[in-house]
């Protein structure tokens, strides 16, 4: 989800993570410098069920079009 202020998306963090999900915001800024969109996001680390797992969350949250915007192999640790 986007918001143009920080207080809205900020809301949305702490609802999404007093329901357990780890959460960042990004900031998109305008060409000279101004925050221009404040983009939260859910950062999952698991397998593709554990990812559908949280997209059923946000669904039943209200979030229905969440998008996935990247998936990367997490190497094992040694």
């Amino acid at each position: 989800m986007a918001y143009k202020n920080r207080e809205s998306a900020d809301k949305l963090r702490e609802r999404m993570e007093g329901e357990g999900l780890r959460t960042r915001m990004t900031i998109e800024k305008d060409n000279r410098g101004r925050p221009k969109w404040f983009r939260v996001q859910v950062l999952v680390r698991g397998t593709d069920a554990d990812a559908a797992e949280v997209k059923g969350l946000l669904a039943k949250m209200g979030l229905k079009d969440a998008t996935q915007i990247s998936k990367k192999a997490v190497g094992r640790g040694r």
